[in-house]
């Protein structure tokens, strides 16, 4: 009985051991495995550190890229600015200047072909200020039957020109005062309106817009182009939203255009939460259409004008211009000299600085991009100084980013003109300012 105790015992404990041998072998196995799956942590880690180091500088490379581009835009867009500035301005001067009638027709064609190719400078700039999402829309109250009915008036000489029957359907129950971008709306309307014309022949354009829905807060309003143009292919249709894409290249050839008209104006109402459709036949015209949401508003709070007065208002009104370009110093002198006004020219920034210390001025016209100094550091030492502390600024400049536009009014700048400028807008600047 014993020896049989003995065996059991003897036969338990050697299961035990194998068992233990056995744990003994998984917790190594387990440990292999933890050990491997560390080693993979661990290579996996050190491959993200690099991927995220390879993509930290590919975004470094790309931010890098995005800033020389704004910087190469921003610089050919002043460029092509200053020559613009003397084609628009010595146009609008000769025009003015009882031409032969045989020149008139000379002139209109140099004076449009100047817009033209300042539009698609303004085109190009806004596709890049959208594209890096630096548009950030205004608020502004304004009166919708009446910027619509001065919209169309703008472009009926264009469709005059083409024989284009112009017109605007509004419906009666519009609201008359609504808030938003309207600038942007502007723009938007201007592409559509100025796509239509181009692309018609011959026929008509309608700007029809109306209420969709009206609640006592806000209407949906729906705004509608429609033109008996060449229309658009069927296939074409989802492509002429593309950036620098148009219906063909036939298309381009006979009417022109960068083909981002089309482009910023999705990307505007993309903005505005809303969104660009068409429908179009072609040979048979083409209707573009969208939808807005518009806070009704009240009328504003009048404000000052600025007055529209004859020219010899601005007699004996003492302008210091600041500009380094002869070109663009012409330009201004002629409309300056034109309206009367007493003409101070300084060069450079430092000497536009002396001239302000030993003379009190109405006004001064300030280039932004001087030969030996940045306009912005004259305006903050006229602001400091005693003469002219107070002296309406003007910046008169073909650098149009939002930044500097910024910095100019945050170094004490009364107002910002962008060359190519129209000779009206400066005019009514300084009849604003110069009777202040």
């Amino acid at each position: 009985m014993l020896d049989f105790k003995v065996q059991r015992y003897i036969e338990e404990k050697e299961v035990i051991i194998r068992m233990l041998e056995e744990n003994v072998e998984e917790q190594k196995e387990q440990k292999r495995e933890i050990a491997e799956v560390n080693r993979l942590l661990v290579q996996r880690s050190n491959e993200i550190k690099v991927q995220n180091e390879q993509l930290e500088k590919a975004n470094h490379i790309a931010q890098e890229a995005l800033q020389s581009k704004n910087e190469f835009l921003s610089t050919m867009s002043h460029e092509i600015r200053t020559p613009l500035n003397a084609i628009i301005g010595i146009s609008f001067h000769l025009l003015e200047t009882n031409p032969k009638p045989e020149q008139i027709q000379h002139l209109n064609i140099l004076k449009f072909s100047g817009e033209n190719l300042l539009s698609l400078v303004n085109d190009i700039l806004d596709y890049s200020k959208i594209e890096a999402g630096k548009v950030e829309l205004e608020n502004n109250v304004f009166n919708l039957p009446e910027f619509l009915t001065q919209l169309v008036a703008m472009y009926q000489v264009r469709a005059k020109e083409k024989q284009v029957k112009l017109q605007a359907k509004l419906n009666p129950n519009l609201p008359i005062y609504v808030s938003g971008d309207v600038n942007r709306l502007n723009q938007v309307l201007s592409n559509l309106l100025s796509n239509a014309i181009k692309f018609t022949p011959q026929g008509s354009v309608t700007l029809e817009v109306s209420t969709f829905e009206s609640f006592s807060d806000h209407a949906r309003i729906v705004f509608q182009v429609q033109d008996s143009g060449i229309g658009i292919a069927p296939d074409k249709i989802p492509v002429i939203f593309d950036s620098f894409v148009q219906a063909s290249n036939d298309t381009t050839r006979k009417f022109g255009g960068t083909g981002l008209g089309l482009a910023i104006t999705k990307r505007l109402l993309e903005l505005m939460n809303s969104s660009i459709e068409v429908q179009s036949t072609l040979g048979q015209g083409s209707t573009f259409y969208f939808t807005l949401d518009m806070p009704i508003a009240t009328a504003p709070a009048e404000k000052v004008q600025h007055h529209k007065n004859s020219t010899a208002d601005l007699r004996g009104c003492k302008i210091l211009l600041v500009e380094d370009n002869e070109l663009n110093i012409i330009v201004a002198k002629n409309f300056l000299d034109s309206w009367g006004t007493q003409v101070h020219v300084a060069r450079t920034g430092t000497e536009g600085i002396h001239m302000s210390d030993s003379n009190l001025f109405d006004a001064v016209l300030l280039d932004l991009q001087l030969p030996d100094m940045n306009g912005i550091d004259v305006a903050k030492y006229i602001r400091g100084a005693i003469t002219n502390a107070k002296t309406p600024i003007i910046a008169l400049t073909a650098t149009v980013t939002a930044s500097v536009r910024a910095d100019a009014f945050a170094a004490g700048m009364n107002d910002y003109l962008a060359k190519p400028f129209n000779p009206n807008d400066l005019q009514q600047k300084l009849l604003y300012y110069c009777q202040q």
